[in-house]
């Protein structure tokens, strides 16, 4: 048998050509997907206001000593603020001002020291006291329009004393009186 001609040679290539799948054209390369943006975290809360009970009395600073006089001291102010007393110590309630209201500097021991607060309107105000050594004293705020009284041996030293409101948006006004005698009255303090 001769060799095959050219023609029956190209004639079979293109055969086999015809019978192969056509080669897919090179997909182009996909666009990865953009990163996607990071999250915007919020901006931080503001710091809740703390407790300070070394700075300045708001309302007024008095140095006392067993048998002082005038008996009561009265003092006054406005009670509340935006922190929660609860969270100072267990049974203290209503809402105090970082600062204290008042500062009472002990110059010598007293058996007891009644500490009274009227509310001047038809509200309630309790009392906060931190003694010399951290330790908080507390009164709850009693029923709208009834003081508080809070009785106790006092030792020498500063006494931080706020005055409580049930709530952190109320601000009453109060008369507070400080006094060594049994006999003092809630109704009786005066501004």
């Amino acid at each position: 048998m001769g060799r095959p001609s050219l023609r029956v040679l190209v004639a079979l290539a293109l055969a086999a050509c015809s019978d192969e799948a056509p080669e897919a054209p090179p997909s182009p390369a996909a666009d990865p997907a953009p990163p996607s943006p990071e999250p915007i975290a919020p901006p931080p809360a503001p710091e809740p206001p703390s407790l300070a009970p070394d700075e300045e009395a708001r309302f007024g600073r008095v140095t006392l000593h067993p048998g002082f006089t005038p008996d009561p001291r009265t003092l006054g102010g406005d009670a509340g603020g935006p922190l929660d007393a609860s969270t100072l110590a267990e049974g203290c309630a209503g809402f105090v001002a970082p600062a204290p209201a008042h500062v009472v500097d002990a110059d010598g021991s007293f058996a007891e020291l009644r500490f009274l607060v009227r509310p001047e309107d038809d509200d309630a105000v309790g009392l906060v006291l931190r003694d010399p050594g951290g330790v908080f004293h507390c009164v709850v705020p009693p029923e709208a329009g009834e003081g508080t009284v809070l009785a106790m041996p006092i030792a020498p030293g500063r006494h931080a004393l706020w005055v409580s409101a049930r709530s952190a948006a109320l601000r009453p006004a109060y008369v507070l009186g400080i006094s060594e005698l049994t006999a003092t009255e809630l109704a009786s303090l005066a501004r």
